[in-house]
């Protein structure tokens, strides 16, 4: 596991990059040159020869190229979070027994928050910490750190949902929608506040429940920016779903929520080199053995096949017909086709099953080539795909792509 191909996907980067990185240095040595000759010399339009080749290069580059960067790009984020991930981490910072655990964690969320008086509240409940921080950068206007900390003999699956349930409404209750109630100012009005949460539960035993699946099936479900690590004294083991630790984003709900975590349980330091329980790599996108030319092979041959199997869809379609394949959603009109992904909506453990799908609308058509769609047709094709739904019995929502991506990955 330690014999990680991941230097050949920097290699591959650095090759993909030296085009770029070229002409850029030619622009340079060229503007420097320009410099020192008279104003008659040819080179002093060099710069403005190499400036068209960077922008050929790139929009070239972009075209042909567009999986290679998509791949590397995919191949060393997975690589890189399956590396810090595990399965369950070990830390001596907090000690062994559950007593000694419960005050130490305790006591550095009372360092990073305020208790809060929290009413009505389970007598599990050891500890609730809240802390709001202002910001005048970035995508919100401030944040909300919510500590909570639980402590109990037998950890079982009806407890961790009523402690999921409980962050819930005291991330409700206490939620501010203002940090200057009486003016607010334009950035506050502007931008909305993240909240985040750390659920912390200790037990001193799990009698067959899965901790570990648990913590990274309910790992900020919706968008709750709920983070939960599980401690067994009588193993000393923490589970985290750790594979948020190499976050896309740096103000993402999920990294401040695991970032909670890890101040407050982990001192900041997961310990990651004395622990080799590393996660099965049968569920990554790219096994972390693979090369990146083997990644990239079997990426543009799973392209080509869903592609190929698009255009089998689009063919058999009628004018005016709809189709769902439980991936994607077709609808053509006069030779041109609409393809809508699907998202599913994801459910916590203790909350009610449900099958609702969101329909990701873009305003374009995607076959045979993507090309602007009309306001008239837009809105003839969402009624067609509601009626089309609602007769399947589906139960549906439509979300913009752009506004659902922002939702679940940027916010």
């Amino acid at each position: 596991m330690k014999n990680i191909k991941l230097k050949q996907t920097k290699l591959c980067t650095l090759i993909l990059l030296s085009p770029f990185i070229a002409a850029v240095a030619l622009f340079i040595c060229s503007k420097n040159i320009s410099e020192r000759v008279s104003e008659e010399s040819a080179l002093q339009k060099l710069p403005l020869v190499v400036t068209a080749i960077i922008i050929v290069s790139a929009v070239l580059f972009v075209k042909k190229l567009g999986t290679s960067w998509l791949v590397m790009f995919g191949a060393v984020m997975n690589v890189s979070g399956w590396k810090k991930d595990r399965r369950f981490y070990f830390t001596d910072v907090n000690g062994r027994t559950a007593e000694e655990v419960v005050n130490a964690i305790k006591l550095r969320m009372n360092h990073y928050a305020k208790e809060l008086n929290a009413e009505n509240k389970s007598e599990n409940a050891v500890g609730t910490y809240k802390k709001r921080r202002r910001l005048t950068v970035g995508r919100s206007s401030g944040y909300e750190d919510y500590y909570v900390l639980y402590k109990t003999e037998i950890l079982t699956k009806d407890f961790c949902g009523d402690a999921l349930s409980e962050c819930k409404r005291i991330m409700q209750n206490f939620a501010e929608k203002d940090y200057s109630a009486f003016w607010p100012s334009k950035r506050e009005r502007k931008h909305s506040v993240i909240k985040a949460c750390a659920l912390v539960i200790i037990c001193d035993g799990l009698a067959g429940f899965n901790a570990e699946e648990y913590v990274r099936k309910n790992f900020s479900q919706k968008n709750t920016g709920l983070a939960v690590c599980i401690y067994e004294s009588s193993t000393g083991r923490y589970f985290l779903n750790g594979v948020n630790s190499a976050g896309l984003f740096a103000d993402s709900v999920e990294e401040i929520a695991f970032n909670l975590i890890k101040k407050s349980v982990f001192c900041k330091k997961l310990g990651l080199k004395e622990n080799s329980y590393y996660m099965p790599t049968d569920e990554l996108i790219y096994n972390p053995e693979m090369t990146f030319f083997d990644a990239l092979k079997d990426a543009q041959k799973e392209i080509k096949s869903a592609e190929s199997e698009n255009e089998k869809i689009v063919e058999r379609l009628d004018d005016g017909e709809v189709y769902y394949n439980g991936e994607t959603i077709f609808y053509k009109k006069n030779g041109q086709t609409l393809m809508f992904s699907v998202a599913n909506d994801g459910e916590c453990e203790g909350e009610e099953p449900n099958n609702k799908i969101y329909v990701l609308t873009t305003k374009s058509w995607s076959y045979p080539k993507s090309s602007k769609i009309s306001n008239k047709d837009y809105l003839q094709a969402i009624e067609k795909i509601s009626e089309y739904l609602n007769l399947q019995g589906v139960d549906f929502e439509f979300k913009e792509f752009e506004n659902w991506f922002k939702e679940n990955y940027v916010k």
